[in-house]
């Protein structure tokens, strides 16, 4: 019989040691999840003060890459003009 409350006790410690490294865990977790909202939220007050909606971040980056590949095609371009206007002079200096 006292080998059946000696297992019991010491099944009881076990799981009570269990219980805390959860509870330690938890508040570990609820910090992070803390930290992360605030991280979260200034990104949000950071667009708004930008003047974008961050319910609209996937729209606007959208446009702006649209923006980037027309002026990428512009650059382009003006290197073809450069070129073409460039290439008889270095034809004949070479």
């Amino acid at each position: 019989m006292s080998n059946s409350v000696d297992q019991m006790t010491a099944r009881y410690k076990e799981l009570q040691a269990k219980r805390t490294t959860l509870v330690e865990a938890k508040i570990k977790i609820e910090a992070e999840l803390a930290s992360r909202r605030r991280a979260l939220k200034e990104a949000l007050d950071k667009c708004v003060s930008l003047g974008v909606a961050p319910d609209e971040l996937d729209n606007h980056i959208i446009k702006l890459k649209e923006v980037i590949a027309v002026k990428l095609d512009l650059f382009e371009a003006d290197l073809k003009t450069a070129e073409a206007h460039l290439k008889p002079m270095i034809q004949e200096i070479q």
